[in-house]
C-alpha cells in the first residue's frame, strides 16, 4: 500500500486536542462569568444598602434640621428629636426612632407640654413608620461640640443582606438650638 503525502482532512489526535483545548477554554471562560455574575449581585446589594443607609441618614437630618433638642440615653433606646414651636403656643413635636428586629421605625408625636413625653414601649403599630430594613445595627448618642456648644446626633448604622455589608457613621447637628 502506498502512502500519498498530500492527503487532505484531520488526524483523530489533532481532532481530540482540538476539543480538549476548546473544553479548557470554554471552562474558563463560564468560570469567569460565574465570576463577574456573582461580583455584579454583590456589588447591586452594597449599592441598594447604601442607598438605604443614605435615605435613613437623609431623613434623620432632616429633622435634625428643624430640631431644637435630641435624646438617644443608651443603646437600645429609642432616639428622640424635639421640635419646640414657639408660634403655635410652645407645641412640641417628637421625632421617634428605633430598631425593632432587623428594621428601623419612626413616629411623630405632637404634645403641647415637653413633660408630656412620649412611652417608648406604647408606640401604636399604625402611628409608626418603617424606614430601612436589613439592619444589624441602629445606635448612637447626642453629644455636644466641643467647639461651638451645640449638639449632635452620633449616628451608627450597620446593614447586611447576604454577602454585602454598608457599615454608615454619621455626625448630624441640631441646628435650631
Amino acid at each position: 500500500m502506498e502512502c500519498k503525502a498530500y492527503e487532505k482532512g484531520f488526524s483523530l489526535v489533532e481532532l481530540l486536542l482540538t476539543i480538549a483545548l476548546s473544553a479548557i477554554v470554554l471552562s474558563i471562560i463560564v468560570t469567569l462569568m460565574g465570576y463577574s455574575s456573582n461580583s455584579m449581585r454583590r456589588t447591586k446589594e452594597e449599592v441598594k444598602l447604601q442607598t438605604e443607609a443614605k435615605d435613613i441618614v437623609r431623613h434623620i437630618s432632616g429633622t435634625a434640621m428643624e430640631a431644637s433638642d435630641a435624646e438617644w440615653p443608651a443603646a437600645g433606646v429609642p432616639m428622640l428629636i424635639i421640635r419646640n414651636d414657639k408660634a403655635i403656643d410652645d407645641e412640641r413635636k417628637e421625632m421617634v426612632y428605633w430598631q425593632k428586629g432587623n428594621k428601623i421605625y419612626f413616629a411623630s408625636k405632637k404634645t403641647v407640654s415637653p413633660t408630656a413625653a412620649i412611652a417608648y414601649n406604647a408606640l401604636p403599630e399604625d402611628d409608626s413608620y418603617l424606614l430601612g430594613e436589613q439592619i444589624v445595627l441602629f445606635q448612637g448618642s447626642v453629644e455636644e461640640n466641643p467647639a461651638n456648644k451645640k449638639k449632635m446626633i452620633l449616628a451608627d448604622i450597620e446593614m447586611e443582606n447576604g454577602d454585602a455589608e454598608f457599615i454608615c457613621n454619621e455626625r448630624i447637628y441640631i441646628r435650631n438650638q
